[in-house]
């Protein structure tokens, strides 16, 4: 039944318990349980107060380690090893006082259940990641994967803190209420579900079905979302049934839906500055930026200003009548394809002198207008990488500033775009463009005339970075003609050209080659004879030719 037994100030060290309901029991106090071995117990270690659990391997158990309730206090749990346990660390609640700290846990059915202090565990494959039952307490730093819920908290944890954990490949990564900061949160189905006054700031939420979601009963004041960057995800921002949520200072890049709005209430949203708040937040390269559902928007309406839409292709969409309002007298919005000019102010814009506000209004889509569209982008931009795939090569681009009619030509080898952003202040470019389209010759032009820019090569890729006085401009990057890759020819063909070309030219050296030989290396075959000697050839003379003298010589000889 029992497998050890410690008591105060007792040091368990090195064992090896197997098979026994209670594996290691240390109820009493100032208990040190060091480098054991554990396995398959209803309880594998029972602490106390200001126990020390350390490097122990705990598996196969009902219980891993187990704080008791009445005498379980202010013990410390770190460096242990626990599998296959239904709980591995059950450290009770808050109120005990319990810090876990460096324990790996893997396939267990709660990770970890309870504790104040809970800091860089490693928690996979468990059913629960972290559980916690307090309104109060610290979550931080912690490395939870493939996790149904990674971390879960009370909705009405206002004092909890959940802050630089890593989630990844949870189907919930964050769940409760609390502070919320940040955490990176990757490849969830929700990556965090805030309830009631939750506070979630500064977070990194990136490829999740619904990034953030904001749930739970509607109150007059319920929490903020501040500061978050949401990357990849289906629905960027999910809101169900609410108000008074303050939204503000996000990214939402490359989403299919930017804010996901779910009114079944009759209710109104205000979206404004000072009250509840969707403002100053950053719209990239979404599919549609805001989009509201539910078969009441003929009772909702929704004021919306100073946000910046950069390069999305539907700023909104409403599948119901609803009431839309994109602007306030003092500044609408920012769109990146704005095409108007600002000469005029007011509220009418039909006095002159220029205010930053577009003299006419943008047209959004249908009847939605923003009739204050603003000049320049709202406050400073974030710094946001953006691949275009071009063929088969990948440009990368990373900039401060609104980008907008990215365009490649790669026949001229040109790749041009316009940049903008908030007067006053520094914008940079930094682009990497494949080896393979790329000759030595590379030129930047901006608005037409050449600027100094710092030239690298990075694995494959050849990096081009500048920096620029933010307005708008018109950038051509000029990466030369000739070398690199034909632009027709696609890499397989390329490499047929290649091998084709230099198998002609590999015939056409040994053809020389073989000819050189025949001309300068004597032949093998028989010598031929000598030539014969010299002989003559007489020619008759007729006979009347011949002098007197000449014939009695003749006939003498």
């Amino acid at each position: 039944t029992y497998g050890m037994a410690g008591y105060d100030q007792s040091i368990i060290e090195k064992n090896d318990v197997a098979n026994c309901i209670y594996g290691i029991s240390a109820p009493g106090q100032f208990i040190t349980i060091n480098k054991n071995n554990v396995i398959r117990c209803t309880y594998g270690i029972t602490i106390g107060y200001h126990s020390h659990i350390k490097g122990n391997n705990v598996m196969g158990c009902t219980y891993g380690i187990t704080a008791d309730e009445k005498t379980g206090l202010a013990a410390s749990v770190g460096g242990n090893n626990i599998r296959d346990c239904v709980y591995g660390i059950n450290a009770g609640n808050a109120d005990l006082r319990n810090t876990i700290y460096g324990n790996n846990l893997t396939r267990c059915t709660y990770g970890i259940t309870g504790g104040e202090y809970i800091k860089e565990n490693k928690i996979v494959k468990c059913t629960y990641g972290i559980t916690i039952r307090s309104n109060w307490g610290t979550i931080e730093r912690n490395d939870i994967g493939d996790c149904e819920y990674g971390i879960t908290a009370p909705k009405e944890a206002d004092e909890l803190k959940v802050i630089e954990n890593n989630l990844r490949d949870c189907t919930y990564g964050i769940f409760g209420g609390g502070i919320i900061e940040e955490n990176n949160v990757m490849n969830c189905n929700y990556g965090i579900t805030g309830l009631i006054r939750s506070a979630i700031h500064r977070n990194n939420v990136i490829n999740c079905t619904c990034g953030i979601i904001i749930t739970g009963p509607s109150n007059p004041y319920l929490g903020s979302l501040n500061g978050n960057n949401i990357i990849y995800c289906h629905k960027g921002i999910l809101m169900e049934e609410k108000r008074g949520y303050m939204i503000r200072r996000n990214n939402l890049v490359k989403n299919d839906f930017g804010i996901y709005i779910t009114a079944k209430l009759n209710i109104n949203y205000t979206i404004t500055e000072n009250s509840s708040t969707i403002s100053q937040n950053n719209f990239i390269m979404n599919n549609v930026s805001i989009f509201i559902e539910d078969d009441n928007l003929h009772h909702v309406t929704i004021y919306i200003f100073n946000n910046n839409f950069i390069e999305n292709g539907k700023a909104y969409g409403e599948p119901y009548q609803c009431v839309w309002s994109w602007d306030l007298p003092t500044g609408g919005n920012y769109w990146s394809d704005y095409e108007g000019v600002d000469e005029k102010n007011g509220e009418n814009q039909d006095q002159p002198g220029a205010d930053g506000i577009g003299d006419k209004p943008y047209l959004i889509s249908g009847k939605a207008v923003d009739k204050y569209p603003l000049m320049e982008p709202f406050g400073n931009l974030p710094s946001i990488t953006i691949e275009y795939t071009l063929r088969e090569w990948v440009i990368t681009l990373t900039s401060n500033s609104a980008i907008s009619n990215f365009k490649c030509n790669l026949e001229n080898k040109v790749v041009s775009f316009y940049v903008q952003g908030k007067s006053g202040t520094k914008g940079f470019v930094s682009i990497n463009i494949p080896k393979s389209i790329v000759s030595r010759e590379v030129e930047v032009l901006f608005d037409g005339k050449p600027i100094p820019f710092n030239k690298s090569e990075i694995a494959d890729d050849i990096n081009i970075n500048f920096t620029y006085e933010h307005t708008k401009h018109y950038v051509e990057i000029r990466f030369g003609v000739g070398g690199g890759v034909p632009p027709q020819l696609s890499t397989q063909n390329y490499i047929i050209f290649v091998a084709t070309a230099a198998g002609l030219l590999l015939i056409a050296l040994l053809l020389a080659l073989y000819l050189r030989k025949r001309r300068t290396i004597p032949s093998k075959a028989e010598p031929l004879p000598p030539p014969p000697p010299p002989y003559y050839i007489f020619l008759p003379i007729p006979f009347s030719e011949i002098s007197e003298e000449e014939k009695d010589s003749l006939q003498a000889y």
